[in-house]
């Protein structure tokens, strides 16, 4: 991965950062505006929204220039409603004229690996640009870098969306991450352009329990974040899986998207799958787990690392991560059986359940067929999970030097 900083123009200082997060509702706004419904009340019943969000939406529309003063259209707001086929080229020139989303695309570009590859998504992208270029809470940079992110994904990847309705064309949807926070391994692989905000991990009984009975009794108003912020924003917690009607969906369907899924959000699960697909210099897998009368241990080929736990701790303070047994204050309400830390037989569990890992013939466990290969699936648009995990490579690399 590489060490080159970032260089954005901290002079190009911004006080607008748009609030909408939804294509499908703003192309229906416009539409709406552009047939003659022209004051916000209106806007809210023909929407079926509310009026705070139909001047979200509006200034989104001032932001791009589709809309002037009020709710009048500019030459391009017209042309956008009208002409479906000239809706792509006008949406990314307008979002790509503004400086914080030019600052977003430089922050990716830089955020290439070896292989040329992004290693971190739009949204982790705008909230460094909305950090270094506004002046917002953390929790309000998160919100909007979120929305920022759907729109400017939206304009990268324009031939994948239907531009009548705004909505992802059937075979490029996926929903599975649509959640509030970032992800565990997305925000890991963030960390290369510096961050102040401390990183605490943990593997909650949580985690376990939504893999094994697929989400059932996991309340989404209680742990519907992939992390969560520190009261005063100097802290931010990984360990849970978030949970919505779309993640119950993947946990009752299971595979890869399920596997993908906890492995991203659940930073335990993540470090474990980055131990166990490391290899050393001749390119051979190093690591494995045991299981015998002397209990669950990672080796490096025939050298006792320790156990799971103990092992990954270990990893992620070399991350410069902070292992924590307990979870955020928003989540101290849920059931023990939930918040309490999890084992090691409770990660070896889930490890097995998601079918990353199987018994092999002695005391060994091995990876699944196919595992590896599917990890390393990615796109130009979104890094594979193995291209995010190179950070915990080379902590990997050193840790094992002192042994």
């Amino acid at each position: 991965m590489t060490d080159k900083p970032v260089q954005l123009d901290l002079t190009a200082q911004i006080t607008d950062v748009p609030q909408a997060n939804s294509l499908p509702l703003y192309i229906r706004l416009v539409e709406a505006v552009h047939r003659g419904t022209d004051t916000v009340e209106e806007l809210a019943r023909h929407l079926d929204i509310e009026e705070r969000t139909v001047n979200y939406y509006l200034d989104f529309g001032r932001w791009l220039g589709m809309i002037q003063s009020g709710t009048d259209l500019t030459e391009t707001g017209h042309a956008f409603a009208e002409s479906v086929s000239a809706r792509s080229r006008l949406f990314t020139q307008a979002l790509f004229s503004k400086d914080l989303v030019q600052a977003a695309n430089a922050i990716k570009r830089d955020s290439q690996n070896e292989d040329g590859v992004e290693t971190i998504d739009s949204k982790e992208a705008c909230l460094r640009a909305i950090k270094a270029m506004a002046r917002l809470s953390l929790s309000t940079a998160e919100r909007r870098a979120s929305g920022l992110g759907h729109m400017m994904d939206a304009a990268v990847r324009a031939t994948r969306i239907d531009w009548q309705t705004g909505e992802p064309l059937t075979e490029y949807r996926n929903i599975a991450f649509d959640f509030a926070g970032r992800t565990f391994i997305t925000a890991l692989a963030g960390r290369q352009f510096g961050s102040n905000v401390e990183y605490r991990v943990g593997f909650p009984k949580q985690v376990r329990h939504f893999v094994e009975y697929q989400g059932e009794g996991l309340s989404g108003s209680t742990w519907k974040r992939a992390s969560y912020d520190s009261a005063d924003n100097k802290a931010t917690w990984f360990g849970s899986v978030p949970v919505n009607e779309n993640t119950l969906e993947i946990a009752k369907r299971g595979g890869r998207d399920l596997r993908k899924l906890v492995t991203m959000c659940a930073p335990y699960v993540a470090l474990a799958v980055g131990l166990l697909t490391y290899r050393d210099t001749l390119k051979r897998p190093s690591i494995k787990i045991t299981n015998d009368m002397y209990g669950m241990r990672f080796w490096e080929h025939d050298r006792d690392l320790g156990s799971p736990i103990e092992v990954i701790e270990q990893l992620a303070e070399r991350l410069g991560l902070e292992p924590v047994k307990g979870v955020p204050q928003k989540l101290r309400h849920a059931s023990a059986d939930l918040t309490d830390e999890g084992s090691a037989e409770d990660l070896i569990f889930v490890l097995t359940e998601l079918r990353i890992i199987k018994a092999g013939k002695d005391t060994s466990f091995e990876m699944h067929g196919g595992v590896e290969d599917e990890l390393r699936e990615g796109s130009d648009t979104s890094p594979s999970v193995i291209e995010r995990l190179q950070p915990v490579y080379t902590a990997i690399k050193e840790m094992l030097r002192p042994f």
